[in-house]
């Protein structure tokens, strides 16, 4: 039989830290043994594009992107207030500040449920655990022995290529904060674990749908326990005014513009999102995988609160991407049920790793008194070494993304110091760091894409003459720029070298790879 009951219950003390003590401490073990990408990398490029720009950033003002509406706001407003008052190294401090989060919140959901909280050299043991299912040395070991590529993806990230920490700060690192709401109600905090929910949908409106039917589970399993149909509806009232807020922003924010416009935008959403979008694209063997961990732990935690919890989420994932499979609908692909699989997997993942690692550490107690020593020792010794391998892989990043960037650094330097107020840089589509880099406005990209239906229209629009212009070779770029709209034709355009127009436009920059043109007015 499976212990699932924890120390209080059997009479035992308890051990559990005080989260004021125990978040800092975890921010700097676990977070600095996860590792970190410097900025701004990836996504960050357009997750920052608006905070930055409205804090004065270059001259992304004059940007077209400049004008669409904000996704993230809450996150947008963070961004810019850290680059007006503060050094842009405050974001690697949030980021370890929402490792420490989600470490406090795993372990408190999870150490109870094995007797992992009966001391401190246990629940340190599972912090070890909590790491090195997390850390990029065990990936990096699993992809080198096993020949397991992304083996962190495969043991804490969702489905779809989406998870909650993607080793840098950006707005889904959030949804710690959905964890977080679970630790709080099965400890019996309801409306605290509401409010957690609420704030991980406000920073990322993509966690609606989570959010929500988290709320919906903790109302359902106060009604079920029968704690008073007074005290039930607070909470479902407190649930809907917390997400309130949001849902009103996103509503307004995004209201279609008609119906045929709404549609041709989703379906160009739904394109360029397909990794996340298309179940055919995303749905293999790891997925499976990841179905089974899940069904694996709601086993070992069927006597628990925590099951409803997970099951009705699971059950709400897996009905509505049935749903969407059947009738194909655009909108609900781009509502991302299967999103719920971001907390579902790593905390399942964690049950399941948790109770092998109470079956060793009480066959040690059993066996061998000493290790009650030599647990503690080895498990500091495992986390300092997890936080050196940590440290060190997130110094190896920088290097190696300075060294081997695919974009050139050299030409971004020239438009970042020549960069003026008349000046929009037409650049190769799948660019993404040319915007925050230089500060300079551009044409447009691929990467950078808006969500209001009649923005998307307009940056399809763009991409395609871009993509045509680069499609274009020698003297055709000089008709492909000709044919473009007056009002949006750029003031410069990037051109590799092998592509050399030769249209009597002025070089300005000749940077071997690419060069730096002035088009004529």
């Amino acid at each position: 039989m499976i212990d699932t009951i924890s120390a209080a219950a059997r009479g035992e003390t308890a051990w559990r830290p005080s989260a004021w003590l125990a978040v800092p401490l975890l921010a700097l073990t676990f977070g600095i043994a996860h590792a970190q990408y410097p900025l701004y990398y990836l996504t960050q490029n357009q997750y920052f594009f608006h905070g930055l720009m409205r804090a004065g950033a270059g001259l992304l003002r004059q940007d077209w992107l400049a004008g669409t509406a904000d996704p993230w706001p809450l996150f947008s407003g963070l961004v810019e207030l850290t680059a007006r008052f503060l050094n842009s190294g405050a974001f690697y401090i949030y980021y370890l500040a929402l490792l420490g989060v989600y470490a406090y919140s795993i372990l408190g959901i999870v150490t109870p449920l094995f007797g992992l909280d009966r001391s401190r050299s246990r629940y340190l043991a599972t912090l070890v655990l909590l790491m090195g299912l997390h850390a990029p040395l065990t990936a990096a070991v699993l992809e080198r022995v096993f020949g397991v590529e992304d083996g962190k993806e495969l043991l804490v990230g969702g489905v779809a290529l989406q998870r909650i920490l993607w080793d840098m700060f950006q707005p889904g690192a959030f949804g710690v904060f959905l964890l977080l709401s679970i630790y709080l109600f099965v400890r019996k905090r309801p409306f605290w674990a509401v409010a957690a929910a609420a704030f991980a949908a406000s920073v990322h409106p993509t966690y609606m749908v989570s959010a929500g039917v988290l709320m919906l589970s903790y109302v359902i399993i106060l009604a079920s326990q029968r704690q008073g149909l007074r005290r039930t509806l607070t909470v479902a009232a407190w649930a809907a005014v917390s997400m309130l807020p949001v849902v009103l922003y996103m509503v307004v924010t995004f209201r279609p513009t008609s119906p045929e416009i709404s549609r041709q935008a989703f379906v160009i959403l739904v394109g360029a999102l397909s990794r996340h979008a298309v179940i055919a694209e995303w749905f293999d063997v790891t997925v499976v995988a990841k179905i089974v961990i899940i069904g694996t732990a709601l086993t070992l935690v069927r006597r628990t609160a925590l099951f409803w919890v997970m099951a009705i989420s699971a059950a709400v994932a897996t009905g509505l991407t049935l749903v969407q499979v059947l009738t194909g609908s655009n909108q609900l692909a781009l509502i991302y049920p299967w999103r719920l699989s971001v907390y579902l997997v790593p905390l399942s993942t964690v049950i399941v790793a948790a109770l092998l690692l109470s079956r060793v550490l009480n066959w040690l107690e059993r066996r061998a008194p000493a290790s009650r020593i030599a647990v503690p020792a080895i498990s500091v010794a495992l986390i300092v070494a997890l936080m050196g391998a940590g440290a060190w892989e997130t110094a190896r990043r920088r290097n190696f993304l300075v060294s081997t960037r695919e974009e050139p650094v050299p030409l971004y330097r020239f438009v970042r110091g020549s960069k003026g107020p008349d000046r929009v840089y037409l650049i190769p589509p799948k660019w993404r760091y040319f915007r925050l880099y230089t500060g300079a406005p551009v044409f447009t990209d691929s990467r950078f894409s808006p969500y209001k239906d009649t923005e998307v229209l307009e940056w399809q629009r763009r991409v395609r003459i871009a993509e045509a212009f680069y499609a274009a070779s020698g003297d055709r770029h000089c008709q492909t720029l000709a044919a473009m709209p007056t009002r949006l034709r750029p003031t410069h355009a990037v051109v590799s070298a092998a592509a050399f127009p030769r249209c009597g436009w002025t070089l300005e920059f000749d940077g071997g790879e690419y060069r730096v043109f002035r088009l004529p007015r």
